[in-house]
């Protein structure tokens, strides 16, 4: 390689002292450490316990959703058949998300005219 001076006239040196200055190094000092966990002893009351007994009582609506479609058969095919139906139709029409607007839909349709 050539040497190629820099605009300032000093010329371009390919020696230099890389060698790093160790008394500038400051020491860093984790926080982390000093910080005590939140929480408590009684896990029942925990943020995350909380939110996992909400997403298991959603069980308690699955069971009663399925003995509503036993009590109800007639109903549910005729939801079913208007959903085929819209969903049929949004895709013909190219609307984007048939199944989501489909199921909203049908949602609608369950609450005017299948009301339990």
């Amino acid at each position: 390689m050539r040497e190629i001076p820099n605009n300032t006239g000093v010329p371009f040196s390919p020696k230099a002292d890389l060698k790093p200055e160790t008394s500038k190094v400051c020491e860093v000092k984790s926080e982390q450490a000093d910080i005590q966990p939140k929480g408590t002893e009684d896990l029942s009351k925990s943020p995350s316990a909380i939110s996992g007994r909400f997403l298991v009582s959603g069980a308690d609506t699955l069971e009663n959703d399925v003995k509503a479609m036993l009590d109800n058969p007639e109903a549910i095919e005729k939801a079913n058949k208007f959903f085929d139906a819209a969903e049929s139709q949004y895709r013909k029409e190219g609307i984007e998300n048939p199944y989501e607007n489909a199921a909203a839909l049908t949602e609608a349709f369950k609450k005017e005219f299948l009301a339990r």
